[in-house]
């Protein structure tokens, strides 16, 4: 999650899976490298290369810019992304909702924008532990909404 002074970014492909995946790619890539030259054409190599290229491409995230006064919503491989816009005019409120999951009851938060005309998109659901500084910006979020 980046936070600036004009938008908060938040993002739900964490960013230790990214670097990860890229030293994925790294040690597949230098492998077919050496078992290209002794062996020729790898394709499972070849396969799985291009898999993980494509989950680093991948991308799901929502922007709260408040330069433009809006909420961009941005899903999917980054040239190929789902790109949904929501200005702050639209929005009605943005709710943070408490709930357990699971057999040891973990607590989860919900974040939801709820728009003007009655729709409610979920940001995220989250384990309210793991993700702690997350729901405090949501709360934050909330009392923003709340109070423009």
């Amino acid at each position: 999650m980046k936070h600036s002074t004009n938008r908060l970014v938040i993002s739900l492909v964490p960013t230790y899976s990214r670097i990860l995946n890229a030293i994925t790619v790294i040690f597949l890539s230098s492998a077919f490298i050496v078992l290209y030259k002794e062996n020729g054409f790898v394709p499972i190599l070849a396969i799985a290369i291009s898999l993980s290229l494509l989950f680093l491409c991948y991308e799901d995230r929502w922007i709260f810019d408040t330069e433009k006064n809006q909420i961009i919503f941005k899903n999917g491989l980054f040239f190929l992304a789902k790109i949904k816009k929501i200005p702050f005019s639209d929005i009605e409120s943005l709710s943070c909702m408490k709930f357990q999951k699971g057999f040891k009851k973990t607590d989860f938060t919900r974040i939801v924008v709820i728009e003007k005309n009655g729709t409610e998109t979920v940001i995220a659901s989250l384990a309210t532990e793991k993700h702690s500084t997350l729901v405090k910006q949501a709360h934050q979020l909330e009392i923003f909404f709340d109070n423009k």
